[in-house]
């Protein structure tokens, strides 16, 4: 789960899960969504800001994929919301959860971004 951009919660749950053991595990993401939204922002630190950029980007590359859901207040009102988006999350084949076709990026794209980044260390002639 990622909220306010950064990831707020991860959970693993075996596919077979359904009845009372899925109410229950809705009860605890729901709940963990809940204090997400209360918490709010957390404090901007060099690491969350490269961790927020990395997740936005790969967000950015994969956002058609059926496997990620925006979840929004309306989607998520309430424990029964969450039991229902956790069994669309569960009915997913492993053929559906495969990310491997997206094109990666070249090795010449991140060697001319960081060769361009390095232009903002130098004094105009190269020079650190």
């Amino acid at each position: 789960m990622v909220i306010g951009g950064h990831i707020w919660k991860q959970t693993r749950i075996e596919r077979n899960t359904s009845g009372a053991k899925l109410r229950a595990i809705a009860e605890r993401v729901f709940a963990s969504y809940e204090r997400g939204l209360a918490t709010g922002p957390s404090e901007t630190t060099p690491y969350s800001t490269d961790e927020r950029h990395i997740l936005n980007r790969w967000l950015a590359r994969n956002s058609d994929h059926p496997a990620l859901m925006t979840i929004g207040p309306d989607s998520a009102a309430d424990v029964d919301a969450w039991a229902y988006l956790i069994s669309a999350a569960l009915s997913f084949s492993d053929s559906d959860l495969i990310f491997l076709d997206r094109d990666p990026i070249a090795v010449s794209d991140v060697e001319e971004n960081i060769d361009d980044d390095q232009s903002a260390f130098t004094d105009g002639d190269g020079d650190a």
